[in-house]
């Protein structure tokens, strides 16, 4: 299968779908040059570049930059006001909450008469 070489049928081709989509052939070739699948370009694999080794000293200062960071959010904690109590209207409502959150859109629009 070696068509895909046949640069006179790939050109025919794109003319075609192109005026069926009343847009430009330029417009159509970027859009398939573009393609992609979940990982890369599926007309072109891309090279990996290696990323650069983290030097000791700023390992030491990221980690000391987030201890710095969850003592502020522990902090943060003691500022919240304090939760709200349970009793049988909250427990309800948020059983009712969590079964409308999880109906579908459809079972969850009522039916029209």
């Amino acid at each position: 299968k070696t068509d895909y070489r046949n640069k006179a049928k790939r050109q025919r081709i794109l003319e075609t779908k192109a005026t069926e989509l009343e847009i430009g052939v330029d417009h159509l070739w970027t859009w398939f040059k573009s393609l992609r699948d979940m990982f890369t370009r599926l007309d072109k694999k891309k090279k990996r570049q290696p990323t650069p080794a983290l030097s000791v000293s700023s390992d030491m200062e990221t980690l000391q930059r987030k201890a710095k960071e969850s003592g502020e959010m522990m902090t943060m904690g003691e500022q919240l006001p304090p939760p709200e109590q349970v009793t049988e209207r909250t427990t309800y409502a948020a059983y009712v909450k969590s079964v409308l959150l999880g109906l579908s859109f459809k079972d969850f629009r009522p039916e029209r008469r």
